[in-house]
């Protein structure tokens, strides 16, 4: 039976009793149960151990399908279920006062949650099948300022995309341990600044997808290599293994041919 035609019959028979007899005045339960063929609930209008009232729906086997009533919260709230009883939907009222639109998988873990956060902002979470987050777009908890922020499948920050402490935008990218790997945003000064970090480097290539550029680090130094169009390395600008600057050139198939330090 259907949430709606449910709730129907209910007031069709509240409306019935009342007409038969004018004089009937306000019925008054504790509980109102309709029973299916097989002697199980499928629609019950109630009142909780807590005293707030509810009306629960169930399908032929028993489980819970559908529940609109007051939360724990004390705010109003409409959940449904699955065919085994799980939550797969909830739109109502959040802990800290505000609205908020809720998603569960099969198993009834949380999926997405739309609404306002603690802060009071608004914000949009996802979650993977273990219920670690995956996502978080809005405002961040001392709601000042929004931000995107993603994470891997251990619940690692991979990359954030918002304001920093100093008011200035920045993004962020971070390895699976963690570590942060490029910054690029507003330094303290209040100027504009890349960094890249653990090893990183960047890598422009040309239309054939070969690499023509490299600017990274190698053995704790910087480098720059300068490939062909062939993609073959012709110029290398860095650091030497005793740490003196140093410049290699080399022919197309990536001979080197000539070479200088920066040692005296």
């Amino acid at each position: 039976m259907g949430f709606f035609t449910g709730a129907c019959l209910i007031a069709s028979a509240v409306m019935f009793i009342g007409a038969k007899d004018k004089d009937m005045g306000n019925i008054v339960v504790r509980s109102i149960t309709v029973i299916n063929d097989n002697d199980k609930p499928c629609i019950r209008l109630a009142s909780s151990p807590r005293h707030d009232g509810y009306f629960m729906t169930y399908n032929g086997d028993g489980k819970r399908t559908a529940y609109v009533g007051t939360g724990t919260d004390g705010g109003g709230i409409l959940r449904t279920h699955n065919a085994s009883g799980e939550r797969t939907f909830a739109l109502g009222t959040a802990k800290g006062g505000g609205g908020h639109l809720v998603t569960f998988n099969p198993d009834g873990k949380q999926t997405t949650y739309l609404g306002s956060g603690t802060a009071g902002g608004g914000i949009l979470r996802t979650l993977n099948s273990k219920g670690q987050e995956t996502l978080y777009l809005g405002t961040a908890k001392n709601g000042g300022f929004g931000f995107i922020s993603t994470s891997n499948a251990e619940g690692g920050e991979t990359t954030y995309l918002g304001t920093g402490i100093d008011g200035g935008g920045h993004l962020e990218t971070h390895n699976s341990n963690g570590k942060e790997t490029v910054y690029l945003g507003t330094s303290d000064m209040g100027t504009g600044v890349l960094m890249v970090k653990n090893k990183g480097k960047i890598v422009t290539y040309n239309s054939d997808d070969k690499q023509t550029s490299q600017l990274g680090t190698a053995a704790g130094s910087g480098k720059v290599q300068i490939y062909n169009k062939h993609g073959v390395e012709v110029g290398y600008f860095g650091a030497a293994r005793n740490h003196d600057g140093m410049i290699i050139l080399s022919d197309r198939y990536g001979e080197p041919g000539w070479g200088e330090s920066g040692k005296n």
